[in-house]
């Protein structure tokens, strides 16, 4: 799992995304049941919605949102992480990055200005 994600959240190893202020927290989330959650507004389709109330429990739809999200999200995150992996065994990229590091500071090691 990825250590930072930007400059105000960060991923824990428990998985919960909490922001980095106290401020924030009190603010932004919830606690239910140990866990913080994070309300959102979406905008969904008008026969979708209708659909999605008529077929899940109002108190069950949250739960059910959020799992299908998370499906996506870690589908999209290995998609991501394959990628990844594949740029760093690309040994052409690599041997030009290296030429790249060589020359980023090619003349530039007095900055007194």
């Amino acid at each position: 799992m990825l250590s930072r994600a930007s400059n105000s959240l960060l991923y824990c190893e428990q998985e919960k995304v909490l922001p980095c202020g106290k401020d924030k927290l009190k603010n932004q989330h919830l606690q239910v049941r140990g866990v913080y959650m994070h309300k959102i507004l979406i905008s969904i389709p008008d026969q979708l919605a209708i659909r999605l109330k008529a077929t899940i429990p109002s108190r069950q739809r949250s739960k059910t949102i959020s799992h299908l999200i998370e499906d996506e999200v870690a589908k999209r995150e290995k998609l991501l992480y394959e990628c990844a992996t594949l740029v760093e065994k690309d040994q052409v990229l690599n041997n030009e990055m290296k030429v790249w590091d060589e020359t980023s500071r090619d003349g530039l090691d007095n900055e007194s200005w």
